[in-house]
């Protein structure tokens, strides 16, 4: 049976169901349906994908790595562009950094279950690979997008005209000449995250196919950690089977993701920050990532984390 996408504002037109969020960037809307004991019903967890086919593809990826022992949320059934997907209880890596104040030895037991995630993840090669979009589709498509981050930053005057120069230079020169595609979580950040019994456990999966080196940098760059964690992570994601088609590129996609995140950034400032202290984070967020970039550019020793 096929379920008409209802506007954001609007309810799922079902009794009992509780609205828990809605995002602007991806158009998801997600409910919680209470289960029901009685009926021998678990908890379940409903979103609303941008499309039928989108829906289909997390469907398949989700099934297809659950078959494989990877810990990930598993969904139970389509609905046209509304999935069914199992409710897991834990708190998310977000919460357990905020809340618990985690100690550096927690930290690095999180860095290297994580390493391990990400190198199975690389190693799975399910069916539907071939049918998943791609994140970028070739180097050229990367080096336009460099382009255009690097063109905004100069226009809104966080370089100069030579600093932009030499940035850009640095990408031509560095720019890896082959990338390896792998299927990925997709938005592998610590909201999305769950830790059940000391183990991780990904959600709101959002299936895509991406170069290896770029989702390594990614996942990193996602998860904000200081260059030991970084060194602790490459490290485990090698001894776990994962392979990096050139290990040296990594300077490269930081910068990139850099450049990507100041534009996010402008673009949050612009709709206007939660509050004045998230506001102040984003500004400060976005002045680090430029005195990042400028010295890359200067000295091509790659971009410090932290």
């Amino acid at each position: 049976m096929r379920v008409k996408a209802v506007s954001r504002k609007s309810n799922y037109p079902k009794k009992g169901f509780r609205l828990t969020g809605n995002t602007d960037l991806n158009n998801r809307a997600v409910y919680l349906v209470p289960g029901n004991r009685a009926k021998g019903t678990k908890t379940r967890k409903m979103t609303r994908e941008e499309s039928v086919q989108r829906a289909a593809d997390i469907m398949t990826v989700s099934r297809e790595w659950s078959e494989h022992g990877f810990p990930v949320q598993r969904a139970t059934k389509q609905e046209g562009e509304w999935l069914h997907q199992e409710y897991i209880r834990g708190p998310t890596l977000r919460r357990i950094y905020r809340k618990k104040r985690a100690t550096n030895t927690q930290r690095r037991d999180v860095v290297r279950s994580l390493a391990e995630v990400v190198a199975n993840m690389h190693g799975l090669h399910p069916p539907s690979f071939a049918k998943l979009p791609r994140h970028v589709d070739t180097m050229k498509e990367i080096e336009r997008k460099a382009h255009y981050f690097l063109q905004h930053a100069m226009i809104e005057g966080y370089f100069t005209k030579r600093q932009a120069e030499k940035i850009w230079a640095r990408f031509v020169q560095t720019r890896p000449k082959k990338g390896e595609y792998v299927v990925t979580h997709g938005d592998m950040q610590p909201g999305n995250i769950l830790y059940v019994r000391g183990k991780p456990e990904l959600i709101d999966l959002d299936p895509q196919r991406i170069f290896k080196d770029l989702d390594v940098a990614r996942t990193m760059h996602k998860m904000n950690w200081r260059s030991h964690h970084r060194r602790l992570f490459l490290t485990e994601y090698n001894r776990n089977g994962g392979k990096m088609t050139n290990e040296n590129d990594l300077p490269f996609w930081d910068a990139y993701l850099q450049l990507q995140r100041i534009r996010i950034n402008d673009r949050e400032l612009d709709k206007g920050a939660s509050s004045p202290y998230h506001g102040f984070r984003l500004a400060e967020r976005r002045t680090r990532m430029i005195k990042r970039l400028i010295y890359w550019g200067e000295t091509g020793e790659g971009v410090p984390t932290r």
